[in-house]
């Protein structure tokens, strides 16, 4: 067997595909596209329409562990052959314990022994569908269950490779309420914060490497080192306690997973969705930005916190998730804007893959999203080259009229030609600098203006020329000049090759 898909988090980080880095053009299937093996042969043949070249795919736990120790594979290696037969690479999601915050895809000799596996509580008394943080026998089910997969697949699918990374649980955290309150829960509150978790904290406190958002909070609680939840934590202890229980099982799951076949493994987010939003209206103890630093602790064996971003914020939301050396990676974003967020995710933040959400349907058109892709699939050996080193940046279009971009003293202006609305896509596309004065753009809805850094300079054109890329290499058309000397990019994806020159 050669050497399995690995991450190396140097900046900027790179998954290892084949001994090469392996960029991510990806898209997630529904929910219930792999309950069907004919049903997932025709959602993978989507994907590989739209230019994939990798799909993210939900395994269930209720499909596989129908009955306690019996386990069935087959749509798993459906799904596996699937993939290989339309070129595709595999992220698979595993939908265990939880799914978006509740455990429906628990097995049903899980959710009716209510005795054996606890449920979560948010008034007491009152059981959720949410299996609870605190349920031993639930996290030790599951990372059994789990387990198991990981060793199937190493069998099954070692030596082809095909699976490149495996998402644990999905969405997890509480809704309906802060923190579970059931009487397990609710005594594990009411004692000391784990040793573990404070020293940990404190240490990365006086490296000075805990996220902003975090050490805020820690310091508006008091900065205590010793103490119970609601004593060291104050107002955010809720939240910190659900992280902390939370992230140790999913840790605890993943590091079962991990001893069988050691593939990365991620964790997604539900994202705050609006300033001052109270944990429970969010899934509390979830990996958000501001709780990754928890998470870190209690789940070492989770490689990478990746946000599920359906909110209009793309760009602070990338930014939230490249904090602390975390490696950008979006499993779920919106369809509808995924053709324009794309391109800002690779070339501004070094994404290591980017998935739209339900790609496989044909509920929205994918016109816009195939061609951004198609775009994208044969740029990708230039992104993979330049990708961190300060010579990619992304454009995307959110409430700003213009953005500037500046590469050494160089300035780019980037005028969108009409204000962002629902109606159409907005502005997007990237730049790369070849060297200093050279550049290709590809984009649409946007027109450049270039400038210089310093008074007294000016910048013009030294050629502008049409063209196309196959495979990473630019495949020059039409040389532009006279009237038709600017670079304006209409509604249609197109590329430029840009040189420049500055004189006084």
């Amino acid at each position: 067997m050669s050497r399995l898909p690995f991450l190396v988090k140097d900046e900027p980080a790179q998954l290892i595909v084949d001994g090469k880095p392996f960029l991510m053009l990806a898209g997630e299937v529904h929910n219930s596209s792999a309950g069907d093996a004919n049903y997932i042969e025709r959602s993978l043949a989507r994907l590989e329409g739209l230019h994939c070249n990798t799909a993210l795919v939900p395994v269930s736990w209720e499909l596989v562990e129908p009955r306690e120790g019996q386990f069935d594979w087959r749509l798993v290696d459906a799904t596996i052959l699937a993939a290989r037969r339309h070129g595709l690479r595999l992220v698979l999601l595993w939908f265990g314990t939880w799914k978006n915050t509740f455990s429906s895809y628990a097995p049903e000799w899980v959710k009716t022994d209510l005795q054996r596996f606890l449920r979560a509580e948010t008034t007491p008394g009152v059981k959720m569908t949410a299996i609870s943080a605190l349920s031993t026998e639930a996290r030790k089910a599951d990372a059994k269950a789990f387990a198991a997969l990981m060793r199937h697949i190493a069998e099954f699918d070692g030596e082809e490779q095909t699976v490149l990374m495996i998402q644990v649980e999905n969405e997890t955290g509480l809704l309906l309420g802060p923190r579970d309150v059931s009487p397990l829960a609710e005594e594990a509150f009411q004692g000391p914060v784990p040793t573990q978790l404070l020293e940990a904290l404190e240490q990365q406190r006086q490296q000075g490497s805990l996220i902003p958002e975090f050490q805020l909070l820690w310091e508006k609680a008091g900065n205590r080192t010793r103490g119970t939840w609601s004593e060291v934590f104050g107002a955010d202890a809720n939240e910190l306690f659900m992280a902390w229980h939370i992230a140790s099982f999913v840790g605890e799951v993943a590091q079962a997973g991990k001893q069988e076949y050691p593939l990365p493994m991620l964790v997604n987010a539900w994202l705050i969705q609006y300033a001052d939003e109270p944990a429970g209206h969010y899934p509390s103890g979830g990996p958000v930005s501001k709780m990754m630093d928890v998470w870190r602790i209690a789940a070492p064996a989770i490689d990478l916190f990746a946000p599920d971003i359906y909110i209009p914020h793309f760009k602070q939301v990338c930014r939230d998730y490249t904090q602390s050396h975390n490696p950008l990676f979006i499993p779920e974003a919106h369809v509808l804007v995924a053709a324009a967020n794309v391109f800002y995710a690779f070339a501004e933040h070094a994404a290591l893959g980017f998935a739209p959400f339900g790609a496989d349907g044909d509920e929205f058109d994918s016109t816009e999203l195939r061609a951004s892709y198609a775009l994208l699939q044969e740029l990708l050996p230039l992104l993979a080259r330049y990708r961190g080193t300060g010579q990619t940046r992304g454009i995307v279009q959110e409430t700003a009229e213009k953005d500037e971009l500046r590469f050494g003293d160089y300035v780019f202006e980037i005028r969108y030609q009409q204000p962002r609305s629902e109606e159409r896509l907005p502005a997007r596309g990237l730049v790369i600098e070849i060297q200093p004065g050279e550049y290709f753009i590809v984009g649409a809805g946007f027109e450049i203006d270039f400038h210089h850094a310093q008074p007294g300079h000016h910048v013009d054109y030294l050629s502008l020329e049409e063209g196309h890329f196959k495979q990473g290499l630019w495949v020059p058309g039409r040389r532009l000049n006279g009237d038709e000397l600017r670079t304006k990019f209409d509604d249609v994806l197109i590329a430029l090759k840009v040189r420049l020159y500055a004189f006084s």
